[in-house]
């Protein structure tokens, strides 16, 4: 049975299920693929891996191991052919008796269209509790569609399910949506320059193990690659 703190299986699952929906390709991340901070006795450990999503763009998929027992998964689905879907990062966490996924969707298309099977997704499951975060400077920008959840480990099973359900329905329109429009990638770019600028918690921890340039280029280059030279030998 699958669970937030099998970061290395629940990864493997959503590849599998991606594989399904659309052709996909690894990418190489160089010296990234496993980091260790601080080297010798660190207190956080990532693996890291890129792939290239045919007629789509980019998938990183990031797993964290930290002090205390946490455990991250970390997935950015980054639309840099300008297609008509909107930008989507999913966290998962479990620490202790806590568990959560966060089910991200920032929309930086020119149509802003609801696509009708994640509205259903975010209907299926606004049952279960949501996580209390605190207040942050992209938590307006969220489409009404996301999902923010999670609370014991109660719910776990269920957030799984939502967690996949998720990926394969995103993975489903990935291949069905039309455009190639340069303005959705000019607001993209807007967006992951604040990213990078203003930070999140993930960001911030990144920032602290890469220092601030290595940061900015762990972000353009495996997070949310958008230009040409960032996106790797991938699928096109």
């Amino acid at each position: 049975m699958l669970t937030l703190n099998d970061t290395q299986a629940l990864a493997s699952e959503v590849v599998e299920i991606l594989t399904k929906e659309a052709k996909i390709q690894s990418i190489s991340v160089g010296n990234y693929e496993k980091i260790h901070y601080p080297k010798y006795l660190p207190f956080f450990r990532f693996i890291v891996k890129k792939f290239g999503v045919k007629d789509f763009g980019n998938l990183m998929i990031m797993q964290t191991k930290a002090m205390g027992g946490m455990r991250l998964l970390t997935m950015s689905f980054t639309p840099n052919l300008g297609t008509d879907i909107p930008y989507l990062l999913i966290d998962c966490m479990s620490v202790g008796k806590k568990r959560a996924v966060f089910i991200e969707y920032y929309d930086h298309t020119e149509k802003k269209q609801v696509p009708i099977s994640l509205l259903k997704i975010a209907r299926q499951y606004e049952y279960l509790p949501d996580y209390k975060e605190t207040s942050a400077w992209y938590v307006s920008l969220r489409t009404k569609y996301s999902l923010i959840k999670g609370n014991t480990r109660e719910e776990e099973p269920e957030l799984i399910k939502m967690l996949l359900k998720t990926v394969k329905a995103y993975g489903k329109l990935s291949q069905n949506v039309s455009g190639d429009i340069s303005e959705n990638l000019n607001k993209l770019q807007t967006f992951r320059k604040r990213m990078i600028k203003e930070g999140n918690p993930s960001s911030k921890i990144l920032t602290r193990v890469l220092g601030e340039k290595g940061a900015k280029s762990f972000y353009c280059n495996i997070i949310m690659p958008i230009k040409e030279d960032e996106k790797g030998v991938g699928i096109r």
